[in-house]
């Protein structure tokens, strides 16, 4: 070869592997540092404990079991249980279920037998394997119809593999599926082709006619829908089918597949071959379900599941055999036609006309109006059954509009509830002693539901006819056994939002009444002279305004949202939206938007169209005036002497947090704010470790995790099942087993629990979110954060706020009136902020061990979302004034996963109060790390972020004078070795280049 050729192939090979490895260590170790770590692992922490402090246990969380298996098997047990108790037996006739130790053959139909609704769609991947109804059933005494279980698992339907190419956050990707056309990937979602998958009756070969007779004890009919994160569910079927009489239907209907089945089923039952029909509706998402009451289909009863988890389908199988006896009630109103509830016109995402949304990003030009106010499910079908029956609201009829109210649910026995004695109000709070006897046959469990009804004057403050104000469950009654539960209820929490006038809540005077009820709707049965089920009393009234806070408050609320609500107006004018009134439900019913509407105004379209300066924006940013402005530049890289382990069990204010602050590298800080994307960043200078920080909404998702199948992580039923157990101490008991996951697995922050609102039950995530109303929600979660601190795991409640719908969630403009948005929308958050507590271990100054309560929500995640122009993570009064001065939140906010759009602008989220950007590519920044509000925002920011974690588990093994540092990580020293092999290959391919010359010039 000559030396021209020869020289001339090394260079070309040095060159492509200088370039191969300067790339990849640029990239691997600059861009994608944070998506190595989580996928490959971080180095080992080294933990170093100062030689004085040997002595001391550093093991601040004491885990209850030792070892992999007892902790795996006791959460599989923990999330049976659960579904146990969160299942609702909507319909029961005739005695029904349970199913007697006689009545054990059965045939299941239905494609959804064979394809349970494990979870939803999105962030809820575990690597465990979920149990199926075939499984469970014949795990509990039931003997399976084969032929018919084989027909649908064979069936092509759940068979073929189909391909499809979706747009996802990371551009196309090519994804199979198998059965239901809903596919997930990156945070997108999509429905496509057959979507609810149910085999048609044409299929079903005669021969199976022959099995019902030896299994026909009972048909058990499995109803199924599904959803998740990244698109709501259709609300017109046309897409999706081909039948011209299921085109018009919606997503939440029977298809006509389902109808036939069902007729089917009564088809055999009638011809002797089956004795009883039961439907189990396996979905989150409120179906439509008066067919359930139908009688041509024969229904006998009825389950309502949810999304059952790994476990769930346990807890079926006892339900129906009566192991289980079901003490459920329904999270959501179970409408006859979801298309006529007053959000329906105004859920789907609608664009501007003349908005330039890629401005902002995404889907930054789309909006969506909250007309209906405050009255969300049942606060709209009670109050307008109350208006009915005085004869304000022509037309409307309960019992025709409602199949099952909100907090609904049937059980094998019956009950007997009382108060107990008089309810008492002193100091500001109603006491309530209800004694509950069992007065069936059957042991089981009650709820105890307790509504408020507010005086209302015509044009006044808006309310709803009732409000669930407090609840308990009891434990397992025995027949013939009671148990007094005691309720309590402080009247500001009964108050109202008062967004035009006192512009803060108030207690209207005038008579409170207060009913002891089954459901919702049990106020329209109650005589109001039965002591033992209604009690009222007398109020001023009172305003809290500035001056007068509520006790619960730090500050008094007053409005913060002027501008959003101000869009809101109470007579028809073109080109807004209009409060829907209880004064005239007809005259103010929602309506879709118009083309008025639909054309922005110019303060909307400039707001929109307009990204964040923080040298010029006069809100929050370096403007004198401005909310935040400063012109003192903080101390940083000082030398105290403090470290974060210092800091733990110490108040928030404490002056020792200033000390530790002014140590800070804002390099390090700056890092670590703008790149938290399942982690927050190691401060070594004081003594801060890396976190891990974890989806998903049924429990630890490991798809983010470099630990995977080795990490204790299984699915959970939904969080709305959970809801749906009204039972606070469960809800803290499956926080307390996710949190030792968490310690076990060495996470130290979950992705969850999700608070927002079932507004609309077409809404792609409510199985993640816990229910239509704000105080089952929040009480539930405050239960499940109490437990999971328990282990030192702070939960990033989430999303914050008014993401109550996923197609166009990306940057959408969401306008409310500000009443709707604190007692609807925010609620749940409230509850949760002020009422979940827990115990943190720390060493004083003196090296002795105490013990304090801190407020267990010590994490939020804010919203994709706009509330009116502004992205909800830099909403200042939402962020900062609600959320940390009147609720009194200590912690850290994070943003939901941050993709670079600019509307999610880092610097205008920090100066708000959203202190993390959940950006996983590690190339995240501020833009103002210079001037003294910049360095300000930053320094306050650190000090959450900082007190979240110094309270976590993070801190396990860490005493005072402990160093922190970190080994190379697997793939850091895979990296090494290559670029050490390339620069071998570089070196060689040199040494060869001038051996060849040489030997040619000596030639």
């Amino acid at each position: 070869m000559s030396t021209k050729k020869f020289t001339r192939i090394w260079t070309v090979i040095i060159a492509l592997v200088a370039v191969l490895a300067i790339v990849a260590t640029f990239v691997l170790t600059g861009p994608l540092y944070t998506v190595m770590n989580m996928y490959f692992g971080k180095g080992d922490a080294v933990v170093k404990k100062n030689p004085e402090a040997e002595a001391l246990d550093a093991e601040y969380y004491k885990a209850e079991h030792t070892d992999a298996d007892s902790l795996l098997a006791a959460s599989q047990e923990m999330a049976e249980k659960v579904e146990s108790e969160g299942i609702v037996l909507l319909k029961n006739e005739n005695q029904t279920l349970p199913l007697s130790s006689s009545e054990t053959n059965i045939s299941m139909f239905g494609r959804t037998s064979v394809d349970p609704i494990y979870t939803g769609a999105g962030s809820a991947a575990t690597e465990s394997k979920p149990v199926d109804y075939k499984t469970a059933m014949e795990a509990n005494g039931f003997s399976i119809n084969q032929d018919l279980f084989d027909f649908y698992a064979n069936h092509e339907i759940s068979t073929k593999t189909i391909k499809v190419s979706m747009q996802t956050g990371m551009g196309p990707q090519e994804v199979e599926y198998t059965g239901r056309g809903f596919i997930s990937s990156m945070g997108t979602a999509l429905f496509t082709g057959d979507i609810i998958a149910e085999v048609p009756l044409a299929d079903y070969p005669s021969s199976l006619e022959d099995t019902y007779v030896k299994y026909g004890d009972a048909a058990i009919v499995f109803i199924g829908r599904v959803g998740g994160e990244g698109c709501d569910l259709p609300t017109n079927m046309s897409e999706f089918t081909d039948v011209a009489e299921d085109k018009d239907k919606t997503y939440l209907e029977l298809d006509s597949r389902e109808i036939d089945m069902l007729n089917y089923v009564k088809a055999q039952k009638d011809a002797g071959a089956i004795k009883k029909i039961v439907v189990v509706l396996n979905t989150a998402n409120a179906l439509e379900i008066d067919f359930l009451n139908d009688a041509s289909y024969g229904i006998d009863a009825a389950l309502w599941v949810s999304c059952i988890g790994d476990q769930g389908a346990n807890a079926v199988a006892k339900a129906l055999n009566g192991t289980v006896n079901p003490s459920g009630r329904t999270v959501d109103t179970y409408v006859t036609d979801l298309t006529k509830d007053p959000s329906y016109v105004n859920f789907e995402n609608i664009y501007y006309s003349n908005v330039d949304g890629g401005i902002g990003g995404y889907e930054s030009g789309c909006f969506n109006e909250y007309e209906e106010g405050i009255y969300v499910g049942y606060r709209y079908y009670e109050t307008a059954a109350a208006e009915a029956m005085d004869g304000n609201y022509a037309g409307f009829d309960y019992d025709s509009a409602v199949v099952y109210p909100f907090g609904y649910g049937l059980s094998y026995t019956t009950f007997e509830k009382t108060y107990e004695g008089t309810p008492t109000y002193n100091n500001g709070t109603y006491t309530f002693n209800v004694k509950v006897t069992n007065t069936g046959d059957k042991a089981g469990k009650d709820v105890v539901e307790i509504y408020a009804e507010a005086p209302y004057t015509k044009g006044g403050i808006e309310k709803s006819k009732v409000v669930l104000a407090g609840f308990a469950k009891t434990s397992e009654l025995e027949p013939g056994a009671s148990e007094t539960v005691t309720i309590t209820v402080a009247d500001e929490d009964i108050a109202s939002y008062d967004y035009k006038n006192n512009k803060c809540y108030v207690l209207d005077a005038g008579t409170y009444g207060f009913y002891l009820s089954d459901n919702a709707h049990s106020w329209a049965t109650i005589d109001k002279a039965d002591a033992g089920k209604f009690f009222s009393n007398e109020l001023a009234g009172e305003v809290f305004g500035a001056d007068n806070k509520r006790d619960s408050d730090q500050v008094a609320a007053t409005n913060q949202f002027d501008e959003v609500s101000a869009e809101f107006v109470d007579t028809k004018t073109e080109g807004k939206p209009l409060n829907f009134s209880r004064s005239d439900f007809a005259g103010t019913f929602p309506t879709a938007p118009t083309e008025a509407d639909i054309a922005a105004e110019d303060y909307i379209k400039t707001a929109l169209e307009t990204v964040f300066d923080e040298n010029t924006n006069e809100k929050t940013g370096n403007v004198e005036g401005s909310l935040v402005y400063t012109d003192q530049m903080p101390v940083t890289g000082a030398d105290n002497g403090i470290q974060l382990v210092n800091m733990r069990g110490l108040s928030y204010d404490d002056p020792a947090w200033e000390q530790l602050l002014d140590e800070l590298d804002m390099d390090g800080v700056a890092n670590m704010l703008a790149n938290a994307g399942y982690n927050t960043a190691e401060l070594l200078n004081i003594g801060k470790p890396a976190t891990l920080d974890y989806d998903g909404p049924m429990g630890w998702s490991t798809w983010v995790s470099a630990n995977g199948a080795d990490a204790i992580c299984i699915g959970f039923p939904a969080e709305e099942l959970l809801a749906a157990t009204w039972n606070v101490d469960l809800a803290k008991e499956v926080g307390e087993i996710v949190g030792e996951q968490g310690l076990f697995n060495g996470f130290n922050g979950w992705y969850a629990p999700a608070m927002n609102t079932h507004r609309n039950a077409f809404a792609g995530r409510n199985y993640e979110y816990y229910s239509e109303d704000g105080l089952l929600g929040g009480k539930i979660a405050a239960g499940e954060i109490s437990g999971t601190m328990k282990y030192g795991v702070y939960t990033y409640i989430k999303h914050f706020a008014v993401n109550d719908k996923e197609n166009g969630r990306n940057g959408i403009a969401t306008w409310l009136n500000e009443q709707a948005l604190r007692e609807i929308y925010l609620r749940p958050f409230e509850v949760a902020v002020k009422e979940a507590k827990a115990d943190v271990n720390y060493y004083d100054e003196n090296n002795q061990l105490q013990t304090t309560t801190i407020g267990a929500t010590t994490a939020i995640m804010s919203a994709y979302n706009r509330i009116g122009t502004v992205w909800a993570g830099a909403q200042y009064g939402l962020q900062t004034q609600i959320l940390r001065n009147e609720w009194g939140f200590r912690g850290a906010v994070e943003s939901d996963y941050f993709g670079g759009s600019a509307y999610m602008d880092p610097d205008s989220g920090l100066r708000a109060g959203n202190d993390l950007m959940l950006n996983t590519f590690a190339d995240g920044g501020l833009s103002d790390k210079s001037t003294a509000t910049g360095v300000n925002a930053m320094r306050n920011a650190a000090h959450n972020v900082l007190y979240m974690v110094a309270n976590s588990n993070a801190m396990q093994g860490i005493v005072s004078g402990t160093t922190v540092s970190y080994k190379m990580a697997g793939w850091q020293k895979a990296l090494l070795a290559g670029d050490i092999v390339a620069a071998l290959i570089i070196c060689l391919g040199i040494t060869l280049i001038v051996k060849k010359k040489k030997a040619a010039k000596e030639a």
